[in-house]
């Protein structure tokens, strides 16, 4: 809803190295800004371009609490028309344990099912929209539904894809 405060909010930083020339090698960090407490996490992981055009990433995630995360993520990219392009998303999150301290129970945590639509008139800055459907999972729901707050939601997210 409008008006209310963003339930996530994360900023990644990261290294990449080409392993061959389909998939690279990440390593870097993430701040959590939402949920609190803040988190900083190591990330190490692997994303590339799978048979058939599938984006694929995986990510390992150890924050300064030593509480262990991994993030699954698959999209695929398909230009309707020449200006017009689809980006279909699907992550999956799991923690490797329970950590009270976010509301967050081991297991698998939290599923989000999206699409993006991107007007590409000039490739380096594209408009696009982007629906999200969100669900929490296992432990993460049971403690979600005894704070009293929703297991799903949707979101839509405006914004610009700039390339320099």
């Amino acid at each position: 809803m409008f008006g209310e405060r963003a339930e996530r909010i994360e900023l990644n930083v990261y290294w990449r190295h080409a392993l061959d020339p389909w998939f690279n090698l990440q390593l870097g960090m993430r701040q959590d800004f939402r949920p609190d407490p803040q988190r900083t996490y190591a990330l190490v992981g692997i994303e590339g371009l799978a048979p058939y055009w599938f984006e694929l990433q995986a990510l390992l995630l150890v924050s300064k609490k030593d509480d262990i995360h991994a993030r699954g993520k698959a999209g695929y990219t398909q230009r309707i028309i020449q200006s017009q392009v689809v980006e279909p998303e699907a992550e999956v999150d799991f923690a490797f344990q329970d950590v009270p301290a976010l509301g967050v129970g081991a297991g698998f945590e939290r599923l989000e099912l999206g699409t993006r639509r991107r007007y590409e008139r000039n490739r380096s800055l594209a408009p696009y929209v982007r629906v999200n459907w969100e669900r929490k999972l296992g432990g993460t729901a049971r403690i979600a539904r005894a704070a009293g707050e929703d297991m799903s939601g949707v979101s839509a997210v405006f914004g610009v894809r700039a390339m320099f």
